[in-house]
């Protein structure tokens, strides 16, 4: 009644009795099998025993239940999300941030795995490619399983399997690669600052125009100039334009917003400035004092 009716799990029980038909085809829970001789022979699994020891909460569920409660706990880094009902929204964030690092684990290794931890009841990645991800695993003699999402989309897989020992980690991090491939998804959204965009904008059209840093020099600090005089800025990056044939009309190269590559923080961003032969990249990285100003600009 306090949790599971309201994030809407209807069809999780703390008995296996409670499903209809106990394990006959399409009645709503499977038998878990173990083979001993590589897939010979099968032989049935008892349920595990509910009660105060029982494992994984003492509860049974099905994929559309584990899905909805995945979505449930995504939703917590939405700002369209206002439920703090069950658990507040701030509570579900602190539950998929790592807090305790994991090292040397096989069990989440692989070659785009940039860093992991445990946070609160589940696993925190962040991988090379997908950005940070969420998951966890299950498994008992005759069952294995596991939950992956992608907090920043929403997207997530859920995987159930009638017996144990199965890659299902691996099955969810392919399946969620191959769909967030498919799909475009970018690895992380941020925001950027207002007075990022506006210092983007503004170099932007100077730099398209063919015009010299000097136009924009307000939205500097003084140590950009001084790093590297005004003077040599604008003929290197002439000598960039011209090795790249030389800009698209201002007309013909679109909004800025189109021509954004990454951002690594809401204080920086990097886009493209259309050329002929190529592109000519610019990334800024403002610095956090009273005036927002870029403290840092390349070129390439």
């Amino acid at each position: 009644a306090e949790l599971l009716a309201p994030v809407g799990l209807r069809h999780t029980h703390y008995d296996y009795a409670d499903f209809p038909g106990e394990g006959e085809p399409g009645a709503g829970i499977a038998y878990g099998f173990t083979s001993f001789d590589r897939g010979t022979t099968w032989v049935r699994r008892p349920f595990g025993r509910a009660g105060a020891l029982g494992c994984v909460g003492s509860m049974y569920s099905i994929l559309p239940d584990i899905a909805r409660w995945c979505g449930w706990l995504s939703r917590a880094f939405s700002p369209d999300d206002g439920d703090d009902a069950v658990l507040s929204r701030a509570a579900r964030r602190r539950m998929q941030i790592g807090h305790t690092a994991i090292h040397d684990d096989d069990r989440v290794e692989r070659p785009t795995l940039a860093d992991a931890g445990y946070g609160l009841g589940l696993v925190v990645e962040i991988d090379r490619e997908l950005g940070r991800l969420v998951q966890h695993s299950g498994g008992l003699p005759g069952f294995s399983s596991n939950m992956r999402w992608h907090p920043d989309s929403g997207i997530g897989v859920v995987v159930f399997t009638n017996t144990n020992g199965m890659p299902t980690r691996e099955w969810t991090y392919e399946i969620l690669a191959d769909t967030m491939r498919a799909a475009d998804v970018p690895a992380q959204r941020i925001p950027l600052w207002p007075e990022t965009t506006s210092a983007a904008r503004s170099i932007d059209a100077v730099l398209c125009a063919g015009g010299s840093l000097r136009e924009c020099a307000e939205v500097f600090t003084d140590n950009v100039f001084s790093d590297i005089p005004l003077d040599q800025r604008d003929n290197a990056i002439r000598a960039l334009i011209a090795h790249q044939g030389g800009l698209v009309s201002a007309p013909d190269a679109g909004d800025l917003a189109s021509r954004v590559l990454w951002a690594p923080s809401a204080a920086g961003v990097c886009w493209r400035v259309p050329c002929r032969g190529g592109d000519l990249h610019v990334r800024i990285e403002l610095t956090a004092v009273h005036r927002l100003r870029v403290q840092r600009v390349d070129f390439e």
